[in-house]
């Protein structure tokens, strides 16, 4: 229903503004009473807390990752030779889409590897 306690407290007073109740049946939240408001704006700042944490542990996993020099994603399939040939291929008049068909890899990767921007002719 909304991104973080600040987006839900708007989408609550929008509602009451319009005088809309919300009731979650489920987590037995009713924002006609005071209770209910008080439980709605405590299950969102405790969902938007959980939220960030986990977001903080992704990001020092993450740099605990990289300290030793590991990177993420997937390996690349060009090597250095394939990189070369594509310049020479390039340097020669082959646009980037022939280019990738004869080394059986995508067309961006060909962009990525030459530094290419897309407003190359494809």
């Amino acid at each position: 229903m909304a991104r973080s306690v600040t987006h839900l407290t708007g989408v609550a007073a929008t509602l009451a503004e319009r005088e809309i109740d919300l009731v979650v049946i489920h987590q037995g939240i009713d924002t006609s009473a005071p209770h209910g408001r008080l439980l709605f704006h405590l299950i969102a700042a405790i969902d938007e807390f959980t939220a960030d944490l986990i977001s903080e542990g992704t990001q020092e996993g993450l740099a605990a990752a990289r300290a030793p020099g590991r990177v993420g994603g997937r390996p690349t399939v060009m090597t250095p030779t394939m990189v070369q040939m594509a310049r020479a291929m390039y340097d020669d008049g082959k646009k980037p889409a022939e280019i990738a068909r004869e080394l059986r890899v995508g067309r961006a990767t060909i962009y990525r590897h030459l530094d290419l921007g897309r407003d190359t002719a494809a």
